[in-house]
Order: C-alpha cells, then sequence, then structure tokens
C-alpha cells in the first residue's frame, strides 16, 4: 500500500482538507450574515408597523 494513501496517516491530498475547511467556512459565514440581516430587517419592520400605528397582526393599536 503506498505512503499517500488515504488510510494511512491522513488525506492522499492535503489541499483539498484545506479547501474544504474554507467551503465550509464561507458556507457559515453566509448562513450568519443571512441570519442577522433577516433579524435587522425585522427589527426595522416592527419599528416601522409601531411608528403608523399596527401590532404584528397589522390591526390598529388601542395605545396609540
Amino acid at each position: 500500500m503506498p505512503a499517500s494513501s488515504a488510510g494511512a496517516g491522513g488525506p492522499a491530498n492535503p489541499g483539498a482538507s484545506v479547501a474544504t475547511l474554507r467551503r465550509a467556512a464561507l458556507f457559515a459565514a453566509g448562513i450568519a450574515l443571512f441570519a442577522i440581516t433577516a433579524i435587522d430587517l425585522a427589527r426595522l419592520a416592527s419599528e416601522r408597523f409601531a411608528r403608523v400605528g399596527l401590532d404584528a397582526s397589522g390591526i390598529g393599536s388601542p395605545w396609540r
């Protein structure tokens, strides 16, 4: 069995592991950015609803 086989202490191509880790890190960063953006948009929408006198259900707020 050749010394560079995947079962002999590591992957045959170490660069592939780095690329996979980089791809996973970029994917995780994208998911985090999406979540932060969604939360921020929800916060802005709730502030706008509060400003025009609507609650989350779209019915006029009795506290205005």
